[in-house]
């Protein structure tokens, strides 16, 4: 028999071509295997996140619709005039020449 007329001319006998198979099927297998795993993980800390923001949104919400129930119906509370010493600080001329 000659070996160049084989399909698969590595020179290797069956045996190990089979369990080069095997072993390269266990790999492929175990790589899908690990790419779930982080993909799962992935997914559930994404959902953690989204359920955390929707908690917050809601908390913030309520929070909100609080305050405006307190506040008594009519015009909105009107500011204090704060009394504050002052200096007037004169502004420098601009120079000429760039702007102009």
């Amino acid at each position: 028999m000659n070996l160049s007329n084989r399909l698969y001319a590595l020179g290797f006998s069956a045996f190990f071509q089979v369990l080069w198979l095997l072993v390269f099927g266990a790999v492929l297998v175990g790589a899908v295997l690990v790419g779930a795993v982080i993909l799962s993980g992935l997914l559930g800390a994404a959902a953690i996140v989204a359920i955390a923001f929707y908690l917050r949104m809601g908390w913030l919400k309520r929070r909100l619709g609080r305050r405006q129930r307190r506040r008594p119906a009519g015009p909105p509370p009107r500011g204090e005039l704060i009394h504050a010493e002052y200096i007037v600080v004169s502004e420098r001329p601009m120079p000429r020449g760039r702007w102009d």
